[in-house]
């Protein structure tokens, strides 16, 4: 990319159609846009590619990190990952998670929705992950972290209008682990399963 000095964290999809989005991390050393997200689409099963199309960041934010990727039945392409502006002295706020949509019409991901809340006090957003469940909905996994960073929570979010609302839920009864993170959903045609990590249990199903 030339709009980027280094690239991380490649994610890759195959949509029902045959086209394929590669999405990463992209690096700059520069305080107002240290990582943002970038994408190529092929809609030839990667003989050839698009060009690298940068999502930009809301202004009150300058990383943007942690791509994820899920393909429905219909075509189309979803694409989630996670910001936040980070100062100088190493604090965060202004964390978020969207969501972008990438219909088999189109070229290029549209305007990226916001799917957490704003008004919320977090420390942060961690890895969100993006699958579609067996009823065709969308289903977005985070660790979410309060202000001081000592622990980390399970978080879903589902919607059944793709992506225009969302329902939270923290699936982990109260007592649970402290920390849990590293959440990777996947289906099968009846359910849907999450490994993930704790510091009960280790990694878990």
């Amino acid at each position: 990319s030339d709009d980027s000095t280094s690239e991380h964290e490649p994610q890759l999809i195959v949509g029902a159609d045959g086209r394929i989005v590669a999405t990463w991390n992209a690096f700059n050393a520069d305080p107002t846009n240290f990582y943002h997200v970038e994408y190529r689409v092929s809609d030839d099963l990667g003989a050839s590619w698009g060009p690298v199309i940068s999502i930009p960041l809301a202004d009150d934010n300058n990383i943007g990190s942690n791509t994820t990727l899920a393909a429905a039945a219909d075509g189309t392409i979803y694409f989630a990952f996670a910001t936040e502006y980070v100062n100088q002295q190493g604090v965060r706020s202004a964390q978020r998670v969207w969501l972008a949509s990438l219909p088999p019409s189109e070229a290029e991901f549209g305007t990226p929705l916001e799917v957490t809340d704003p008004a919320e006090a977090v420390g942060v957003y961690d890895q969100p992950a993006i699958t579609v469940t067996p009823a065709g909905d969308l289903l977005i996994t985070y660790g979410q972290a309060p202000p001081d960073l000592q622990s980390s929570t399970l978080v879903t979010q589902r919607s059944e209008d793709g992506g225009l609302t969302w329902t939270k839920d923290i699936p982990m009864p109260k007592g649970g682990p402290q920390y849990m993170n590293l959440f990777h959903p996947c289906v099968s045609a009846e359910r849907v399963f999450l490994l993930y990590a704790d510091d009960d249990l280790g990694v878990a199903l």
